[in-house]
């Protein structure tokens, strides 16, 4: 009885490691980089009165992802929740999750929606 028990308890520990090992490795991934680029010439098309689109209405990221936004327009621009100054680029990492949401000018629907998942 001694050995099946010690056996049992060895099985069960090998499962429940290799269970959480699975778990664990399943669901974790490299931090990514979701990259938006302001094309030159936006400005003008704005005071245009045309619609521009390039923020996404909608983003999903994870905890750690980083938002990376390339203006090479020559006037600065509201991208999303971040002010970007004319011909840089910034970066911004996640941490938190939760929603983030707000007017863009530079969405069709003049909106986004920044979703952080765990």
């Amino acid at each position: 009885m001694t050995v099946r028990r010690y056996r049992s308890r060895g099985v069960l520990a090998v499962v429940l490691v290799a269970t959480v090992l699975l778990v664990a490795c399943g669901t974790t991934r490299e931090p990514q980089t979701i990259e938006i680029v302001v094309p030159p010439g936006t400005a003008d098309l704005l005071a245009a009165g045309e619609l521009v689109d390039v923020m996404p209405t909608r983003i999903v990221m994870r905890a750690g992802d980083t938002l990376h936004i390339r203006n090479e327009d020559k006037a600065a621009h509201p991208v999303g929740p971040h002010m970007v100054k004319a011909e840089r680029e910034v970066s911004f990492v996640y941490r938190t999750p939760g929603t983030y949401e707000g007017y863009c000018p530079l969405s069709k629907t003049e909106r986004y929606v920044i979703y952080v998942e765990k």
